[in-house]
């Protein structure tokens, strides 16, 4: 599984396009969205700037680079060639989507602990969450 997939992160940052596109794209948009937190968090919360920052993340960086990915596979016919070997069709799009994913995953967890580190520590919890054999109330 591996080999496929190390090989695939090699031409994830040999390919311009796919670099731009699951890089730095969402770097730059999220980027932007810490730095303007206070603004969002007055017109909605900060929940609301993570919702964005997941979606774009997800957008450009998995969405786009699969995309361009597995079109580029197909058109030098490097998929015809997989499908011949004894890997079935899901464990040859998990190993080519695999290092995609693996970015994309740890591009949400970075830009989602900048943010909370920005805005300000822990999270606030509804009242509903702390159950009644807790020894604070609400």
């Amino acid at each position: 599984m591996f080999p496929i997939a190390f090989s695939e992160l090699i031409q994830i940052f040999r390919n311009r396009l796919v670099l731009v596109t699951s890089f730095i794209i969402p770097v730059v948009v999220s980027a932007y969205f810490v730095r303007q937190h206070e603004t969002f968090a007055a017109l909605g919360s900060l929940g609301y700037i993570a919702a964005i920052v997941l979606f774009t993340v997800a957008a450009f960086g998995l969405y786009a680079t699969t995309v361009t990915t597995l079109a580029s596979r197909r058109q030098n016919l490097f998929l015809k060639r997989l499908r011949s070997t004894a890997i079935g069709d899901a464990g040859i799009l998990a190993r080519l989507l695999l290092p995609a994913t693996v970015v994309a995953l740890v591009q949400v967890a970075a830009i989602l602990t900048a943010l909370a580190m920005v805005a300000g520590g822990r999270p606030t919890y509804p009242c509903w969450w702390w159950r009644s054999s807790r020894p604070w109330p609400c």
